[in-house]
């Protein structure tokens, strides 16, 4: 009778701590359907480009548990892609690549706890982080991020390692990895991270400010491995200038430590005004970044991957609008500085974007861009490239 009592017991406490919380579970999933091109060098003798389909499968779920709320999504991707040189031969050895990637985006458990009047707000496990110039460390990260908010300010930390995550979806930057099409999963450079950042938002008349330490210290054996850690020291501020035009700045100085050591700067600003036509926005933004600046995650500035946030000078013109509730607009102007072969700095290319996005019913959209390159140095050439997209939320 005794031993019958307790297996009740441990059932129902079972129930009440796992059973329950999953009967309160939210999710869903999305299908996201991409037909692209892209090609280099048009108009010469050495014009190569490639056609792409990409079938993307994610779900999602949320649900509460004892003390906090697991959040949990992963996805699989599968991608076509067929290379090819111009003229087309059939003789000629073509590419054809079948690739399938599984990924896991986020797997947190988020704790928060309530300590006097305040709320400490723990993330552990898997999820975003972005510093706060968001061109130097922007991707996943494995670990703890805490975060407590105050009247004037607050304040926020993390230890974490990158080295779980998978190379085909994230990189580091100046470190080349080429994962085999016919894995589903590499792991990516392995980095710990160790994050501290303080923001005041709206300390001043609506302006918010940041601070911001970041540290990634090296753990890679392989091969491919600059042996560098990598520490970058950040402010940034935002806010608004008069009604309806703001503005955002960010500065940062990074260092690399190991056999080749490197220090350099990097800094971004923008002007964004919203004319009352259309929830129109009209952005100019500027950044630029020394040669000896190696930001962490690897980030393209240029339409064609050539150009990354290091060595870069960057001008750029932007105007987006919404003629209706289910259309958006987007489209950009850039040019862009950087050494060329002889290591002279100077106008690299000057690119261009186009991009429109169809919201056909709550969960149902279409969306089209295209992306355009044009060279201005001998070490840049030209570089179109085009999708079509499909989504659906369910």
């Amino acid at each position: 009778m005794k031993k019958r009592f307790i297996t009740i017991l441990i059932s129902v406490l079972l129930i009440l701590t796992v059973v329950s919380p999953l009967a309160a579970l939210d999710g869903g999933g999305q299908l996201d359907s991409n037909l692209s091109f892209g090609g280099r060098e048009w108009f010469t003798d050495d014009f190569s480009g490639i056609f792409g389909l990409t079938e993307k499968l994610t779900g999602w779920f949320r649900t509460p548990l004892p003390l906090g709320t697991l959040s949990i999504e992963a996805g699989w991707t599968l991608n076509l892609s067929y290379g090819f040189v111009w003229p087309l031969s059939l003789t000629d050895a073509q590419v054809f690549s079948v690739r399938n990637t599984l990924n896991v985006d986020l797997l947190k458990y988020n704790l928060p706890l309530s300590i006097g009047d305040y709320t400490l707000d723990i993330n552990i496990g898997r999820f975003a982080v972005a510093d706060c110039t968001t061109m130097i460390f922007n991707q996943n990260m494995d670990g703890v991020y805490a975060s407590m908010p105050f009247k004037l300010f607050s304040v926020s930390a993390g230890v974490g390692y990158t080295g779980l995550q998978n190379a085909k979806t994230t990189g580091v930057y100046g470190i080349a990895v080429s994962p085999s099409d016919s894995s589903i999963y590499s792991l990516a450079p392995g980095y710990v991270a160790i994050l501290a950042r303080g923001s005041a938002p709206s300390l001043v008349a609506g302006q918010s400010f940041d601070a911001e330490f970041d540290m990634f210290i090296n753990c890679n054996t392989v091969e491919e491995s600059d042996k560098l850690s990598r520490g970058f020291a950040s402010i940034s501020a935002r806010g608004s200038i008069i009604p309806l035009l703001y503005y955002n700045a960010a500065f940062s100085f990074g260092f690399a430590l190991g056999p080749d050591s490197k220090a350099g700067i990097m800094g971004k600003a923008g002007v964004s005004y919203y004319p009352d036509f259309l929830d129109s926005a009209i952005t100019f933004t500027t950044m630029f970044a020394t040669t000896g600046f190696l930001p962490f995650t690897d980030l393209p500035v240029s339409n064609d991957g050539r150009i990354g946030c290091s060595d870069l000078l960057k001008i750029a013109l932007a105007y987006s609008m919404k003629p209706t509730d289910k259309w958006v607009l987007n489209t950009d102007l850039a040019l862009l500085y950087a050494s060329d072969e002889e290591a002279s700095f100077g106008l690299d290319v000057f690119q261009a974007n186009l991009s429109a996005a169809f919201q056909w019913f709550s969960d149902v959209s279409l969306s089209a861009s295209s992306g355009l390159v044009i060279p201005v140095s001998d070490s840049s050439v030209s570089y179109f490239t085009g999708s079509v997209r499909a989504q659906i939320s369910f």
